[in-house]
């Protein structure tokens, strides 16, 4: 056994973040908050992209605002959320949603060891349970847990937690998948190990990260756990 696997051999339970991870939902949120941006009067960068990625939503508003704030432009949530929203469901509706490589192998072995699983998102738990289900893979999971039905998004751990809680496993015996270092982040806050599969880009442009190992897809992650 390598020391990557020794440190992953006694996880009971694996929790698994939606978008960037399980599905391939990046580039079309990466549209839709740009154009909401753009409709407001400033311009939304891949820097300032990357800096939302991972967030909970009320979190990723307010940097945006913040961003807005920078750039002098006075950025009212309430007018701009509805704009979000329009750009969202327009661009969720004409681009099909995809799951990212290795999943279902990786969703196989984990029925196979027993091993439950859930899906702890910034999105909320109605968009979650639309995705999953188009994707045919909702019940795989043994609990799903929304942006939504926590106080406080990632970074924060709150999501994780309770995500644990509704498994039935304790952190210490967890292991979150994550894409965004603000997820990583929530998660060792939680107590948990974490591995980053980063989207986008490789693990060799990341300079750091909190989480204790980084791949570069999730059919690694039956390797480490086999």
């Amino acid at each position: 056994m390598t020391q990557s696997q020794n440190k992953f051999s006694n996880i009971k339970a694996v929790i698994f973040d939606m978008d960037g991870l399980i599905i391939d939902s990046e580039p079309i949120y990466k549209m839709a908050w740009r154009r909401a941006c753009n409709e407001h009067g400033f311009e939304l960068s891949d820097e300032d992209h990357t800096n939302l990625k991972g967030r909970g939503r009320k979190s990723a508003l307010i940097e945006v605002q913040k961003h807005a704030a920078r750039l002098s432009v006075p950025l009212d949530l309430g007018v701009f959320v509805p704009t979000l929203n329009k750009y969202e469901a327009l661009y969720f509706g004409s681009e099909p949603v995809q799951s990212k490589i290795g999943l279902l192998e990786l969703l196989d072995f984990l029925d196979q060891r027993k091993i439950p699983c859930a899906v702890a998102t910034s999105a909320s738990k109605k968009t979650a349970l639309h995705h999953l289900t188009s994707l045919n893979i909702v019940e795989r999971f043994q609990a799903i847990v929304g942006g939504d039905e926590v106080q406080r998004g990632k970074p924060a751990p709150d999501i994780f937690l309770e995500a644990g809680l509704r498994l039935g496993i304790e952190p210490e015996f967890c292991l979150v998948l994550e894409d965004s270092e603000h997820g990583i982040e929530g998660a060792k806050t939680a107590g948990m190990r974490a591995i980053r599969i980063p989207d986008g880009i490789t693990k060799e442009e990341i300079p750091y990260s909190k989480a204790d190992l980084m791949i570069d897809s999730l059919n690694e992650v039956i390797a480490l756990l086999r």
